[in-house]
Order: C-alpha cells, then structure tokens, then sequence
C-alpha cells in the first residue's frame, strides 16, 4: 500500500513538500481527479512551487521514486 510511504516522506519532508489527498468517491474529489485527468487510483502527481506538473506515478511508488521526482532540477 502506498499510505505507510507517503506518510513517511510526509513527516521527513514536512518542512519541502505539501500533500494533499483526494478521495476521488467524494463529489469535490472527483472533480478534482477529473480535472487533472487521473484515470485511476492510487495515482501520485507533483507539482512544483509555480503549479506546473513536473511528475506522475500511476500505482504505489516506492519511497525512492518519490525522492528522485522530488530533486530533480
């Protein structure tokens, strides 16, 4: 399951990185999945400071996959 990850890099990147989740059952939710175009669940995407996308992961990443997105330039 994803939760056990994202809540880790949750609490170590606390002071870089907001998170935000979505329940895509619930009406605003869904809403939300279908302006951002998510197709499917758990689905992961990470927008730099200026709003632009800059990473999407369909499926549970692992904790490296979340830091290498999170780094890069």
């Amino acid at each position: 399951m994803a939760k056990p990850v994202v809540d880790g890099l949750r609490t170590t990147l606390l002071d870089r990185v907001t998170f935000v989740s979505v329940n895509v059952i619930e009406p605003d939710g869904y809403a939300i999945a279908q302006q951002y175009g998510l197709r499917g669940t758990p689905q992961f995407v990470y927008f730099d400071a200026t709003g632009k996308e800059q990473w999407r992961k369909y499926g549970v990443p692992n904790a490296a996959e979340f830091r290498a997105a999170l780094t890069a330039p």
